[in-house]
C-alpha cells in the first residue's frame, strides 16, 4: 500500500487484515492554532490511488478567561478550561480604573485562578472597585463592581416627616469614640455606639457623605483589662461612663469614687453629675475590683467546633456549645487571630456560632476562640485545617 495526505507519502505503522477489510495504522496529525482538513489517499501494488472522505482536526482550544469576581484583596478568575500548565503571574494583567494592580500571589484549582491583590485601604468615603483581568493579552474581562466602606463606621439618612429635617444616624465600629459631628453638627448618643445628628431642612433630604462625618476618640491609652469611653447625657448634663471589662472575674468598677452599676456582657456605666460639659476621665480615675481566682467554664464542645481553610483564602468558624449550655446563657463567643477579635452571631438553623473571615494575607495556623457566660469564660486554641 502507498498512502498521501496532501500528495505528501504517509508511512503506515502497522496493518490488521479482516476478510475485505485492511486497517493501516497511521501516525496521529497534531492539532495546531488552526483546523486541519485531511484527505488520506491509498493505493495498493501500484494502482491508481482512492481518496477517502476529508475530515478535520480540530484546532486546540485557545485558553481564555470566562468570568471575573473579586473581594478586597482578591481577584477570583475562571477560565474556560482548565490549563494544561499552571499559569503565573506573568500571565495575567490586572487593572482597577485603568490602573496597574500587580498580583502577589496566585493559586490555580482546576479552571478557577485565583490572585491575591494589594488590599484596599478605606477613606473616609465609599470606593467602588472594578477589577478587570486579562490573560496573555487578550481582552480583558471585568469583575462586577464591589464597594470599600469607610472605616471606623456607617451611616443612614432618612427624613424627619414631622419637622422636615434629616436624620442621619452613625454606628461607629470602636468603642472609644467620644464623639460625633454630620456637617458640623454635634449628634447625641443614643446607645449602642449609635449617634444621632438632625440636620434642620424643608422636608427634602439634605445630602449626606462619609467626608461630612467626623469622629472624635479617647487618645488616653488604657491598661489591660478593661476599655471605656465617655459621652454627654443630654437630657441630665452628666457625664456617662461606659466601662467594658476584659477579665471575667470582676466584681466591681468605680469611675472617680463613684460606684458604677453593671449592665451586662462585662460593661459597667456610671453616671458623673455634671452641668452640660463632658467631665474628662482617665484609666487612672477606673478602679476595677476582681475575685482572687478567675472564674472557669466548661463551655466548648471540641469535637465539634473547627476553623477550615477556603476556597478564597479565607477561613470558616464554627463553634460549637456543649449540651448543657444554652445560648441564652453566653455572653459572647470571639475568635481571635493576627488581625484582631471578630465576634460570632448564633445560627438557629446551624445550631452554632460561625462566620467567614477573609484574609489578604497568609493564613493562620490556629486562633484563640472563647466564650463568655455569667459564669466565666472559657479559652481554647483551634488549629486551622484544610
Amino acid at each position: 500500500f502507498a498512502v498521501t495526505n496532501a500528495g505528501v507519502a504517509v508511512v503506515p505503522t502497522a496493518i490488521v487484515t479482516t476478510g475485505t477489510v485492511v486497517t493501516l495504522t497511521v501516525p496521529a496529525i497534531a492539532a495546531t492554532a488552526a483546523d486541519q482538513s485531511v484527505v488520506y489517499s491509498v493505493s495498493y501494488k501500484g494502482a491508481t490511488a482512492v481518496a477517502a472522505p476529508a475530515f478535520t482536526v480540530t484546532k486546540l482550544a485557545v485558553l481564555a478567561v470566562s468570568s471575573v469576581s473579586a473581594i478586597n484583596g482578591t481577584v477570583t478568575v475562571t477560565m474556560n478550561s482548565a490549563p494544561a500548565t499552571a499559569p503565573v503571574l506573568a500571565d495575567f494583567a490586572v487593572t482597577n480604573a485603568g490602573v496597574a494592580v500587580v498580583p502577589t500571589a496566585i493559586v490555580t484549582t482546576g479552571t478557577v485562578v485565583t490572585l491575591t491583590v494589594p488590599a484596599i485601604a478605606a477613606t473616609a468615603a465609599d470606593q467602588s472597585v472594578v477589577y478587570s483581568v486579562s490573560y496573555k493579552g487578550a481582552t480583558a474581562v471585568a469583575a462586577p463592581a464591589f464597594t470599600v466602606t469607610p472605616a471606623g463606621f456607617t451611616f443612614k439618612t432618612v427624613l424627619d416627616a414631622l419637622t422636615g429635617n434629616t436624620i442621619v444616624n452613625v454606628t461607629v465600629t470602636d468603642s472609644n469614640v467620644t464623639g460625633v459631628t454630620v456637617q458640623g453638627l454635634v449628634a447625641n448618643n443614643i446607645g449602642s455606639q449609635v449617634w444621632r445628628a438632625s440636620l434642620p431642612g424643608t422636608g427634602t433630604i439634605i445630602p449626606v457623605s462619609a467626608s461630612d462625618i467626623t469622629l472624635t476618640t479617647s487618645t488616653t491609652p488604657t491598661p489591660a483589662g478593661f476599655t471605656f469611653k465617655t459621652v454627654l447625657d443630654a437630657l441630665t448634663g452628666n457625664t456617662i461612663v461606659n466601662v467594658t471589662a476584659t477579665d471575667s472575674n470582676v466584681t466591681g468598677v468605680t469611675v472617680q469614687g463613684l460606684v458604677a452599676n453593671n449592665i451586662g456582657s462585662q460593661v459597667w456605666r456610671a453616671s458623673l453629675p455634671g452641668t452640660g460639659t463632658i467631665i474628662p476621665v482617665s484609666a487612672s480615675d477606673i478602679t476595677l475590683t476582681t475575685s482572687t481566682t478567675p472564674v472557669a467554664v466548661n463551655a466548648i464542645d471540641m469535637t465539634k467546633t473547627v476553623a477550615t481553610k477556603e476556597l478564597f483564602n479565607d477561613v470558616f468558624y464554627q463553634v460549637y456549645l456543649l449540651s448543657g449550655v444554652t445560648p441564652s446563657s453566653v455572653m459572647s463567643v470571639t475568635v481571635t487571630d493576627v488581625t484582631g477579635t471578630t465576634v460570632l452571631p448564633y445560627i438557629t438553623a446551624n445550631g452554632n456560632y460561625n462566620v467567614d473571615i477573609p484574609y489578604t494575607g497568609t493564613l493562620p495556623t490556629s486562633v484563640s476562640v472563647a466564650v463568655t457566660t455569667a459564669a466565666g469564660t472559657q479559652t481554647v486554641t483551634v488549629p486551622v485545617t484544610n
